[in-house]
């Protein structure tokens, strides 16, 4: 009786162990076939825009636009416009352009979407949606200058296999509501 019980029980946890994987592998791994599928989108880009808006209490009090045209050679065009509240309480433009003489693909998309970062995440409909925390976002976003009071949720659009949109929203200490914004063209 003893040897059926240590049979049926070394059994059991074989399966469970089994089926853990499983789960690892499988739901882990569709994080990790979007990442690559960002990946091989930056080798197809030939523009990305990023605007980054601030408001204070529903007023813009400042924005910022990068809009980057990638062309042929490895090379890319690069206007930043700034839109700043001033004393008159207008927005004032300010846009510098550039060219970057050489552009890494590899550097176009930063974020770190790693599992043990994200708090949690969904993949549905050509969309991943994740939660990061404010302890983990400079690890996400690659940067010491963000500051969140709480979580934030993103949302990425992908048609097919290529990006097409980033998106998320956060209050940063002084309680301002930010708006990060990316479109992707092919």
């Amino acid at each position: 009786m003893k040897k059926k019980t240590i049979i049926i029980i070394s059994i059991c946890v074989a399966v469970a162990i089994l089926v853990t994987i499983l789960c690892i592998l499988l739901f882990g791994g569709k994080l990790q076939k979007q990442v690559k599928n960002i990946q091989k989108s930056m080798n197809d880009v030939e523009n990305i825009t990023a605007t980054i808006s601030v408001m204070d209490t529903e007023v813009l009090v400042y924005q910022y636009i990068k809009e980057v045209d990638l062309l042929n050679d490895n090379s890319a065009d690069i206007t930043v416009t700034t839109r700043t509240l001033n004393s008159s309480y207008e927005l004032s433009d300010t846009t510098n352009v550039m060219h970057q003489p050489t552009i890494n693909r590899k550097d176009l998309f930063q974020m770190t979407l790693e599992k043990k970062y994200l708090s949690s995440y969904q993949i549905k409909d050509g969309t991943l949606t994740f939660t990061v925390s404010k302890e983990n976002i400079k690890k996400v976003l690659n940067s010491e200058n963000f500051v969140s009071i709480g979580d934030i949720e993103f949302t990425i659009i992908f048609n097919g296999k290529q990006i097409q949109s980033m998106k998320c929203i956060f209050q940063t200490a002084s309680l301002k509501d930010v708006t990060i914004d990316i479109i992707y063209q092919y």
